[in-house]
């Protein structure tokens, strides 16, 4: 079967040349699924931040139309207060000045 050296050089040779071809299929395979996996878990983290963003986004509406809602009822609230203080005055005033 071997008749010589170099028959079992080159037997050595190919079992070699297999076992390194082997070997990096092996590694591109496992290289392939690791990046798979760091593309599903960027995905995620996409949805994640996307999902984030628009409740920021919706808390700053929510909060724009509180603050514009706010003011309007700060400025009413302050229109009846005065009104009030004015007529606690135009009672007071028609105390003092009542049975001259």
């Amino acid at each position: 079967m071997f008749d010589t050296s170099k028959d079992v050089l080159n037997l050595v040779l190919s079992i070699s040349i297999f076992l390194v071809a082997a070997s990096l299929s092996w590694l591109f395979y496992q290289m392939a699924k690791t990046l798979h996996a760091i593309n599903r878990v960027a995905e995620g983290v996409e949805k994640i931040v996307s999902s984030v963003e628009e409740s920021i986004e919706k808390f700053k509406d929510r909060t724009s139309n509180i603050a514009s809602y706010l003011t309007v009822v700060l400025k009413t609230g302050q229109q009846i207060l005065e009104m009030f203080q004015n007529k606690r005055a135009a009672r007071r005033s028609k105390k003092d000045a009542g049975p001259e």
